[in-house]
């Protein structure tokens, strides 16, 4: 079989610098579709070539497995991997480091992609770096800062109220520790009181070991947010936390946030340029972006169990079964009962009243 007629991915691993990346070039039919690449840390600072294979297997899970792989660095035994991704697959797939001709080339393509990518990356690094260190001195800290957690909330109207947590260390974002929070027992747009139990509910995951203890902390709010924030942090004993928030200014514009601190009277207003201020802005916007996009999918499956459970004999089984069937609320609103009734669980009477329901909704 040529290199024209079938798929292959390279796939490799890439460090320096203390930052690494592990990345995946995809060639198929003969076309180079492009590379991803993804971040990798390895605080435990394990053997180059086990932290390779255990990505690649990781990858391979949640991802289609082409007939050939090309790997960097080697493995100590391809033979291994070939069979385990073949069983996974359910083809033949070869594992190999050594190449040559057309190969060879994708092999060089895609180190070179990886090399670029890395040095962006810690470009981006040592700029995450300058701002760390800005924002620190800004807050008079003579110990670095390490760990910063920032806090949103999201709703409509006091309906489906979301809270966010998003997570930056030294090395940028933290995505992976991202946690978002169900607002309960909250009186529907009381923000404040919002802010303070989400505060609440992550500090004493915290103080049970469940998490990383933050240097700071920081609110998308004012002095509101922050007088309840700095209030659930006292009665978990966690005053050691530093905590600020950040509000927009006149007019609710970016670019001229303001700084509150606990106890302090005025808040302080940074330079839009500074890169105190920009790192600040890049937290609580993220944050506020991690937090809508819970808020959204929240009201739109309550939206979608509204549409569909209200109809009498369609419990959560049904629903799950119906939605899964058809690929969301849309196909299934416009559904014919011949369509419905291939559903299991769904009779022929359980299907007219479906179609009349979405007929007269």
């Amino acid at each position: 079989m040529s290199s024209g007629q079938h798929d292959a991915d390279v796939v490799l691993l890439t460090e320096r610098s203390g930052s690494s990346v592990f990345s995946v070039m995809k060639i198929r039919s003969g076309h180079n579709l492009g590379s991803r690449h993804y971040s990798h840390r390895n605080p435990l600072e394990k053997d180059e070539e086990e932290v390779f294979e255990k990505l690649l297997m990781q990858h391979y899970q949640n991802h289609p497995v082409p007939q050939e792989i090309i790997i960097l660095p080697g493995a100590a035994n391809p033979h291994l991997l070939s069979d385990a991704l073949g069983n996974a697959a359910g083809q033949g797939v070869q594992v190999k480091s050594r190449v040559r001709g057309i190969r060879d080339q994708w092999r060089k393509m895609a180190v070179l992609n990886a090399t670029d990518h890395l040095d962006r990356q810690l470009a981006s690094n040592a700029d995450h770096l300058q701002r760390l260190q800005a924002l620190g001195e800004l807050l008079g800290r003579t110990d670095p800062i390490d760990r910063i957690e920032c806090f949103d909330t999201s709703h409509s109207m006091g309906e489906h109220p979301v809270a966010s947590c998003v997570v930056f260390d030294a090395s940028g974002s933290v995505p992976g520790e991202y946690r978002r929070f169900n607002i309960k027992d909250v009186s529907p747009g009381d923000d404040f009181a919002a802010m303070e139990q989400v505060v609440s509910r992550r500090i004493a995951r915290v103080n049970d070991g469940d998490g990383i203890r933050p240097n700071l902390m920081v609110i998308d709010g004012g002095v509101g947010q922050v007088a309840r924030a700095q209030k659930a942090l006292h009665d978990h004993l966690a005053t050691d936390v530093m905590l600020i928030g950040i509000a927009k200014g006149s007019g609710r514009k970016s670019g001229r946030e303001s700084l509150f601190l606990p106890g302090r009277k005025t808040p302080l207003v940074l330079d839009p340029s500074s890169p105190a201020h920009l790192m600040l802005r890049q937290i609580r916007d993220e944050a506020h972006r991690f937090a809508i996009t819970g808020h959204r999918k929240k009201r739109n499956a309550s939206r979608t169990r509204s549409k569909v459970e209200d109809i009498p004999g369609i419990g959560a089984k049904k629903r799950q079964a119906l939605l899964r069937h058809f690929g969301g609320i849309r196909p299934l609103q416009s559904a014919t009962v011949e369509e419905l009734v291939k559903v299991d669980g769904i009779s022929v009477n359980l299907a007219k009243r479906l179609v009349e329901h979405f007929r007269t909704a």
